[in-house]
């Protein structure tokens, strides 16, 4: 398995995003790079007897701009907005819906020794996503602004994110302009990341 390294920051209205995008001019000193936008539409899946929560696993599908993988995360460590966790990613070509990529990763009957032959969709995130990837000396990090959608039966709620991803280059380096850019911005660690936002919300946690 890969390992996922990245940040989170909180934004409760656009122009946080903006505030974000100016601390990473002021930080690097240049324009920003080209934005590239996606459209992800992301399923979370569970047993019914919810066997992966109990694990802290999360089980997604996801489609971006029409193509169609499955991921599996382990426990996410959230510290001080750094989030850490471990994932393996599947890609499943041929699917064009989330129900025929989810009978696909079914029909395996496990996968990295996960039981995925009864999973089923618990609940939805659509994110329009707006990427910028920073070329550092050494490194290369990927900036994402989302607005997101989460459904969860009846439930809907909208919310912002800001993330910061390590794609390759030292972690520690990585952390520290991190930490920079949170500074600079003003911005704040979340209580809540999107996963957890939309399990509250399956849960009706949330009303």
């Amino acid at each position: 398995m890969s390992i996922e390294t990245e940040f989170k920051w909180r934004a409760t209205a656009p122009a946080d995003f903006d505030k974000m995008l100016s601390a990473v001019r002021t930080l690097t000193g240049r324009a920003l790079p080209p934005v590239q936008i996606l459209h992800i539409s992301d399923a979370y899946a569970d047993t019914p007897d919810e066997a992966l929560s109990a694990q802290k696993i999360a089980m997604r599908v996801r489609c971006t701009d029409g193509a169609y993988e499955a991921t599996l995360k382990t426990k996410t460590r959230l510290e001080n907005g750094k989030a850490v966790r471990r994932e393996e990613t599947l890609p499943l070509p041929g699917a064009h819906t989330h129900r025929e990529a989810l009978a696909a990763l079914r029909s395996r009957g496990t996968w990295q020794g996960v039981d995925v032959a009864r999973l089923e969709f618990k609940f939805y995130i659509q994110n329009n996503r707006r990427v910028y990837t920073l070329a550092q000396a050494d490194a290369i990090y990927e900036l994402a602004l989302d607005e997101v959608e989460i459904t969860a039966g009846e439930r809907r709620q909208n919310m912002l994110e800001i993330e910061l991803e390590l794609k390759a280059g030292p972690a520690e380096d990585f952390c520290s302009w991190a930490q920079k850019l949170g500074e600079i911005s003003g911005l704040k660690a979340p209580e809540y990341s999107k996963v957890a936002t939309a399990t509250a919300l399956w849960k009706g946690e949330i009303k």
